[in-house]
């Protein structure tokens, strides 16, 4: 039997996925992480707001790539953000109009996107996945 490797699949099916959500996004001028971010913020946010920390620990990134990631979509002025009143040493974030108008067709478009993904694959079986795919990520936490 041949050895399979999880760790290239798993690479190849991740980048396939961000090309995806990247070719989807674009036509809308952002990028799929700026997209899904976008999207994180409605979905997680009170009133549209978020703190950047969130970000970074939703997603798995680090302050300055979130940082990079926030000033674009701020020149696109999707987003505002604003130090929070309550401790000067994080920003708030919050849609702006056009943000939370532009986030509505994203929303359509990843939730079609998940379903190109899952099609033809069983409840049981997604669940199987996510509870591997949660095992791989923490054996790799613990062997770090």
């Amino acid at each position: 039997m041949n050895k399979i490797y999880c760790g290239k699949k798993i690479n190849i099916a991740s980048k396939k996925i961000k090309w995806g959500f990247d070719q989807m996004a674009e036509k809308y001028g952002v990028t799929g992480t700026q997209a899904r971010i976008l999207n994180f913020i409605v979905r997680k946010g009170k009133n549209y707001e978020i703190y950047q920390k969130e970000i970074e620990e939703e997603f798995n990134l680090r302050r300055s790539t979130v940082t990079g990631i926030i000033q674009l979509i701020e020149g696109k002025e999707l987003i505002t953000r604003t130090i929070s009143k309550e401790d000067a040493r994080v920003k708030k974030i919050k849609l702006t109009k056009k943000g939370i108008d532009l986030q509505k067709k994203i929303s359509v478009e990843i939730n079609n996107y998940e379903k190109i993904l899952t099609n033809g694959i069983s409840k049981g079986d997604l669940e199987i996945l996510s509870k591997v795919l949660d095992k791989i990520m923490s054996n790799i936490e613990e062997n770090i």
